[in-house]
């Protein structure tokens, strides 16, 4: 049996935790229509009532630094009761008129407002924030069916100020439900233009016979010790053989497997990418990208080939699939910036 099942990783579990309202903490990149950035994702029937839950952060002028922001600017954060979603993977918003609300019951047609479910943070340019909970109003929802909405909110916030906002725009919902497949592809992506990587070594975090590790990859518009841009990217996490002097990832083909069909992980797998987020987030095999929608994988087969060139040096070769058979395929070869937590 697994020696540490989904143990924190390092840099996974803090940076690739997605925000959520309650969490307040917007990744802050993603499409941007009109200078607003829009993140949105849908967690199914969490109130177990038959409805789809679902939520929208509309960002302008903020970026991330570290563990706070820097504006000037604003966070809109929206968490709306709406249709339960045939498929979780391609859950929409909708149309209709929603209605704030303080019982945070998942009532269909309303907005969860209690305890900061939906506010408005405003940030100034040297990072000051101040936050507001929305008292009433209501937010009106159109779409058209290539995905473009028009949301029109007109509210109350706590201090009693009136705030009305609009935005015309796409937006897809990214699938944090824990059902269905985890991706939304809709087709074939060969990830183009990888310029640097990240490699954490955790030695034997899964098993007492084998070593791990995670990868991250990325083109040039992405921070890595941050792990947020605006560029695709891939991470890796495999179960490594066990090297005398631990300095590298030892070359050869690693075979993605199901961490949940296995009683064990044999050296040289990829762990599949799974959503826990009570354990951290992300973790096992992913792609990520933001533009020109947002579109997040978990990797359920394939082969990722490693070739260990020395000197933080590697060859990455990706072919692998998601849940619906669609292939992701990439290549990085170059220096990666390359980190050794063996205590975890």
């Amino acid at each position: 049996m697994f020696k540490k099942f989904i143990s924190p990783l390092l840099f996974a579990a803090a940076a690739l935790s997605f925000a959520s309202c309650d969490e307040k903490e917007p990744d802050v990149v993603a499409p941007v229509h009109n200078e607003i950035e829009v993140q949105a994702f849908y967690k199914g029937d969490v109130y177990e009532n038959g409805t789809g839950n679902l939520w929208i952060n509309f960002v302008k002028g903020v970026t991330a630094s570290g563990d706070s922001y820097i504006g000037p600017g604003y966070i809109l954060c929206l968490d709306f009761n709406t249709a339960l979603a045939e498929n979780p993977d391609f859950a929409t918003l909708a149309p209709g008129t929603y209605t704030i609300s303080q019982e945070n019951d998942g009532t269909k047609g309303t907005i969860n407002a209690a305890d900061e479910e939906s506010f408005l943070e405003r940030v100034t340019i040297d990072g000051k924030t101040t936050d507001f909970e929305i008292k009433s109003g209501t937010v009106d929802v159109a779409c058209t069916k290539d995905g473009v909405y028009t949301i029109k909110v007109n509210v109350v916030l706590s201090n009693d100020e009136p705030y009305v906002f609009e935005y015309t725009g796409p937006i897809s919902f990214v699938n944090k439900s824990g059902e269905g497949e985890m991706s939304n592809l809709t087709g074939n992506v060969a990830v183009e233009g990888l310029s640097q990587g990240l490699v954490v070594h955790y030695g034997p975090l899964f098993t007492d016979t084998s070593d791990a590790c995670t990868v991250l990859l990325a083109g040039p518009d992405y921070n890595l010790d941050e792990n947020y841009g605006k560029s695709p990217a891939l991470m890796l996490t495999l179960d490594e053989a066990t090297t005398a002097d631990g300095k590298a990832i030892p070359s050869g083909t690693y075979n993605v497997v199901n961490i949940n069909e296995v009683d064990d992980l044999d050296v040289f797998t990829a762990i599949s990418g799974v959503y826990e987020p009570a354990l951290g987030g992300y973790f096992g095999t992913w792609y990520f990208a933001t533009t020109p929608s947002q579109v997040e994988a978990s990797v359920k087969s394939g082969t990722i080939k490693v070739t260990s060139n020395g000197n933080s040096n590697y060859t990455f070769e990706v072919n692998l699939k998601d849940g619906y058979g669609h292939t992701i395929t990439a290549k990085y070869s170059g220096k990666v910036q390359e980190y050794w937590d063996l205590e975890s």
